[in-house]
């Protein structure tokens, strides 16, 4: 496998204009380089909440006003689920803004994978249902939701039906990913799924599942 590098930037966190933290690439190869540059320089540009743009005509979320924060269910799942804990370094005041797909700047799936590799290394997994019963009063204060799936097959082929049929209308991404790291916690056989939700159909999921 060719080599990737990549390298977390932590922008002035007093600006609430620029991106609270931003992936920035290093390639040997200008086509690569080019199109990360073109990236950043459309991420830095955008002002709206809400806002999407589009690279290599791919939708990608691009707000530097947009908090993300990381959820957890599991009526809908054989396993468990977990998200990023607050205390990760990559968190500022317990909201981040964290590109949802590294696809998202054409690269081969080499460099989505190096990509992926690189974030889970440096995050700490926890197993956590605390939303699933009892919803912090602040806790609804994001636009979007991160939700991370660890689905276990058993040596069977991994059930996705359940979470098509959860009435989240919004999900802009679900990916699969089969044989991911180890060292993240995740079995080899364990398939991977993230979703990203938008706020007003996961608040509808969690009050459905509490009821």
């Amino acid at each position: 496998m060719e080599n990737f590098d990549f390298e977390f930037i932590d922008i002035d966190e007093k600006n609430n204009d620029d991106i609270d933290i931003l992936f920035q690439q290093k390639y040997k190869k200008d086509p690569f380089m080019s199109v990360s540059q073109s990236f950043t320089q459309s991420l830095i540009k955008q002002k709206e909440v809400g806002c999407i743009s589009m690279i290599a005509e791919t939708p990608i979320l691009a707000c530097s006003a947009i908090s993300i924060k990381f959820a957890a269910y599991d009526e809908y799942l054989s396993s468990f689920l977990k998200y990023f804990p607050a205390s990760s370094a990559l968190l500022h005041n317990n909201s981040v803004l964290l590109l949802e797909s590294l696809r998202a700047f054409n690269l081969p799936m080499q460099a989505v994978l190096a990509g992926y590799q690189c974030v889970f290394e440096d995050l700490k997994w926890v197993q956590s249902n605390e939303y699933n019963s009892t919803i912090k009063k602040d806790f609804f204060n994001c636009d979007f939701y991160w939700i991370i799936a660890s689905c276990k097959n058993n040596g069977k082929q991994i059930e996705l039906e359940s979470l098509k049929q959860i009435e989240v209308a919004d999900i802009m991404e679900i990916s699969k990913y089969q044989k991911l790291y180890k060292k993240c916690g995740f079995d080899e056989n364990d398939g991977i799924i993230s979703l990203l939700v938008e706020r007003n159909k996961l608040e509808k999921l969690i009050y459905k599942l509490s009821q």
